[in-house]
Order: structure tokens, then C-alpha cells, then sequence
């Protein structure tokens, strides 16, 4: 093996490295969060969430995911939301925060 293979290959388990410590910590951040959640019992009310079928919102979720997304039903603990081209079911338990830009303020 010379020097140049050796190098290349010392990078690619680094880079291997790097990704396996960064998903650790987005695994440890999560459980952190839920653990939060159930620790404070903090669930978005279906009333809350029901102002806001129909409308235009940003929803941020525990994982730190941002969806750009229609609100269209809510039911038990579960939204459905729509985007350009996806349909989406979101576990209310993991949601932080929905937004709705008011128009005519």
C-alpha cells in the first residue's frame, strides 16, 4: 500500500467517523427531546390545531424537520398535511410549533 492510498483511505474512515458521531448525536438529541415531552406531558391540543385546517402553516417538529404544508385534517394525535406533491402524516407528539402568517394584520 504506498502513501497516497493510505491517505485516501485514513479520509474515508474519518469521513465514516464524522457521520456515525453526527448521527449519534441527532439520535441523543431526539430521545432528549421526547424524553422532555413525556417528562412535562406537553401535547398540541387537537382545538389548536383545528384553527388552522385549511390554511397555509410551517410546522417544526422535535427532529428539527420544517414542513411548508397545507394543514388539511386532524384527528387523535395525527395531522395530514399537504405540499407541492407529497402528502404528509405527522405524529402531533412530535410537533413543536405551527406557524400561520396572518395576512391582513
Amino acid at each position: 500500500m504506498n502513501a497516497a492510498s493510505l491517505a485516501g483511505a485514513n479520509a474515508a474512515i474519518m469521513a465514516a467517523s464524522i457521520a456515525a458521531a453526527s448521527s449519534r448525536r441527532r439520535r441523543i438529541a431526539h430521545a432528549r427531546a421526547m424524553r422532555r415531552l413525556d417528562k412535562e406531558n406537553r401535547t398540541m391540543p387537537n382545538e389548536l390545531i383545528a384553527e388552522f385546517i385549511g390554511k397555509e402553516v410551517v410546522i417544526r417538529t422535535i427532529e428539527g424537520d420544517e414542513y411548508h404544508c397545507r394543514l388539511v385534517a386532524a384527528q387523535d394525535n395525527w395531522i395530514k398535511v399537504t405540499e407541492k406533491r407529497t402528502t404528509r402524516v405527522i405524529n402531533t407528539d412530535s410537533i413543536t410549533a405551527i406557524s400561520y402568517k396572518h395576512l391582513n394584520l
